[in-house]
């Protein structure tokens, strides 16, 4: 049922709306809290992606753990302008968000 109303309701796909794949590569700010477990092996992960056909180029940067996180990211964002995405790596639990990373 409900493939038959998102068929009624989204338009079929043009030559326009088609994704393909970027003439430029893109590039991702990846934001990591420096207090997560296996630090070194998420860093060694993410670079042996950066750049790889068509995965985007990854600036990695590591927050301080004892500092505030809001804060760090609205210092170091500025330095990203011209990223496709911005991507945060912290630790999370039930009752909501660790901003002090």
């Amino acid at each position: 049922m409900l493939d038959l109303v998102a068929d009624s309701v989204l338009p079929e796909p043009s030559a326009a709306t088609v994704c393909s794949p970027a003439t430029a590569q893109e590039r991702e700010a990846v934001l990591i809290n420096s207090s997560i477990s296996d630090l070194d092996q998420m860093i060694a992960d993410l670079q042996s992606e950066d750049g790889a056909d068509f995965s985007p180029i990854l600036e990695i940067i590591v927050l301080d753990s004892q500092l505030d996180g809001i804060a760090q990211i609205t210092s170091v964002l500025p330095d990203y302008r011209d990223v496709n995405a911005v991507r945060v790596i912290s630790h999370g639990r039930c009752s909501g968000h660790n901003h002090r990373c």
